[in-house]
């Protein structure tokens, strides 16, 4: 298990899951057909708008970096500070990292009480998308919730082995955000917390009074049904993206006619 807002938000690699990558190419409206396997939400290749650095926020972010300075009209206003970059290859040059600190990064503390319901990947991405949703106020979920929310208080989140130790307080029943993906494998130590699905990715965490508790990633060979339905919950978002490969005519090989007429005079040849 690992959470969201570890060292590094950007990542390439087989373990990167299906709601990450939907995630950032719709937020991000970006063409990933050549970035499979990957969750990338770097700046650097282009310009986005305060909601994408609001989503960061809600990732856990606390710092942006890049090797390029962020022009001035695509800042929202975000702390500078520069380091210098040294070559790490012999082809590489000296220069500058520009870090851009987030001002409130979600560390366990963003506690909604207003909850929008969407089933489908592409409507959740729609209401995430929109200029005026608040993060810190706002949670768009898979399934009704039935409790009237308040929000949590005195909110401390660490990392343990093997997973995380989340304690807070509620004066009633709260949500809250964890910087952590959602998985029907997560369980708490406490039996009266329970896990739903929030903002598409995220692990929205329902506690009353008090909480004090471990949380783990209970999978195992032996225990594989939760995988299971994470992969149900997957049909269910039904996340599609619509890029296709541009076709040349009306055929997907071109070229077929051409080659059609190569094996027929081939086959004449050999007749």
């Amino acid at each position: 298990m690992r959470p969201v807002s570890g060292i590094i938000l950007n990542q390439y690699s087989q373990l990167v899951t299906p709601e990450s990558f939907y995630f950032s190419q719709t937020l991000l409206n970006r063409d990933m057909r050549g970035r499979i396997n990957s969750s990338d939400m770097r700046w650097s290749d282009g310009s986005y708008s305060r909601v994408y650095w609001k989503a960061l926020e809600m990732l856990g972010v606390r710092y942006s970096a890049g090797r390029d300075a962020l022009p001035d009209e695509f800042n929202p206003g975000l702390k500078l500070i520069t380091r210098p970059h040294h070559p790490y290859t012999s082809d590489d040059q000296p220069g500058t990292w520009y870090l851009y600190e987030l001002p409130n990064p979600n560390v366990g503390n963003y506690s909604p009480t207003e909850v929008i319901t969407a089933r489908s990947g592409s409507k959740i991405m729609a209401i995430l998308r929109q200029p005026d949703f608040d993060f810190t106020r706002q949670a768009v979920v898979s399934a009704p919730l039935t409790q009237t929310l308040v929000p949590a208080s005195e909110m401390r989140l660490s990392a343990i082995r093997g997973g995380l130790h989340v304690s807070g307080k509620s004066d009633g029943t709260s949500l809250v955000i964890l910087p952590q993906q959602f998985s029907h494998c997560l369980r708490a130590r406490d039996s009266r917390v329970r896990f739903v699905r929030a903002n598409l990715m995220m692990a929205g965490l329902i506690f009353s009074g008090d909480i004090d508790t471990d949380i783990l990633f209970d999978y195992g060979i032996f225990s594989p049904e939760c995988r299971h339905a994470d992969l149900v919950d997957l049909k269910q978002l039904d996340l599609k993206i619509d890029l296709r490969m541009p076709l040349a005519g009306d055929r997907l090989f071109p070229e077929w006619n051409d080659v059609v007429t190569r094996l027929r005079a081939a086959l004449d040849a050999i007749r």
